[in-house]
């Protein structure tokens, strides 16, 4: 179910990894961003990540995670949730995707579970 938004999230998350300096902090920065985005909404929360360190065209960035926002939206935030664990393994990049979900001294946790939301720990 929701095979191609899922699909699209990877490319893009990919993407945007790119967009950085592909390293560990892009790794950290992707996990950053997206536990923003489904604790607040807005990735540009995230406590450490705004933009990649690397020159990067703001607007491009600001679009791929905009197409992210709305698949979450389509999906849901609890299947997304859901996902996280099996995604994190399917690559390197996706290293941190679900820790910083789970991560309690984290701000995320926090409003994830506030919104009756149950972050998954640990690796399928």
């Amino acid at each position: 179910m929701h095979k191609t938004e899922k699909e699209e999230i990877e490319q893009a998350l990919l993407t945007i990894f790119q967009m950085g300096d592909r390293d560990e902090m892009s790794w950290k920065h992707l996990g950053h961003g997206l536990a923003a985005l489904l604790a607040f909404g807005d990735w540009r929360k995230a406590v450490d990540y705004t933009v990649p360190g690397d020159p990067v065209n703001e607007e491009r960035l600001a679009s791929w995670w905009e197409l992210i926002r709305k698949h979450v939206e389509k999906i849901g935030e609890q299947a997304v949730l859901d996902w996280l664990p099996k995604l994190e393994l399917t690559r390197g990049e996706f290293l941190y995707l679900n820790n910083y979900t789970t991560e309690s001294w984290l701000p995320y946790y926090g409003e994830i579970v506030a919104k009756e939301l149950f972050p998954r720990e640990g690796r399928y």
